[in-house]
């Protein structure tokens, strides 16, 4: 297999992924994971994404997904009277979902013609986008399923 590296997509790339980081440093952690969070995450997308797709502008799509992810939920606490702790927790559970994003997305770009950089860059951040959601939606349906099924058990032994 040849990996091809596009440097002006992964010189993007690293542009916007460092935007989040900054944020961080500026405006605090609010996700309670730590630097080395926002920093490693773009790293692993980066290596995956190199490794299964290796048109332009499929990494900047990464990217935005990434940024927007993150303050998303960065935006949540920093709003909240309250702030949850174990929020950067579901973002991590959710991360499973930019993986099956990725690998959709460049199967996807790989069966279709040449397609435009800015074609790529919106199927790779909606299928991306798309992921995260979808592993959220299963996050959140197996939590309550689970804790309601506890619930019933702990009603019907009273």
């Amino acid at each position: 297999m040849n990996i091809k590296i596009n440097k002006i997509d992964s010189l993007c790339f690293l542009l916007i992924s460092s935007f989040v980081p900054l944020l961080v440093i500026i405006y605090g952690d609010y996700l309670y994971a730590g630097l080395w969070y926002y920093l490693v995450i773009p790293l692993a997308a980066w290596l995956v994404a190199i490794f299964f797709c290796s048109r332009t502008g499929f990494l900047s799509g990464l990217a935005i997904a990434l940024a927007l992810e993150y303050i998303l939920f960065l935006q949540v606490n920093w709003r909240a009277d309250h702030q949850q702790g174990l929020l950067g927790l579901v973002h991590l559970f959710s991360l499973p979902g930019v993986l099956l994003g990725v690998i959709y997305s460049s199967r996807l770009l790989q069966r279709k013609p040449r397609k435009s950089w800015l074609a790529v860059l919106f199927i790779s951040c909606g299928s991306v986008l798309a992921g995260f959601t979808l592993m959220q939606v299963f996050f959140y349906l197996f939590s309550y399923l689970y804790a309601g099924f506890w619930l019933l058990v702990f009603w019907l032994l009273e």
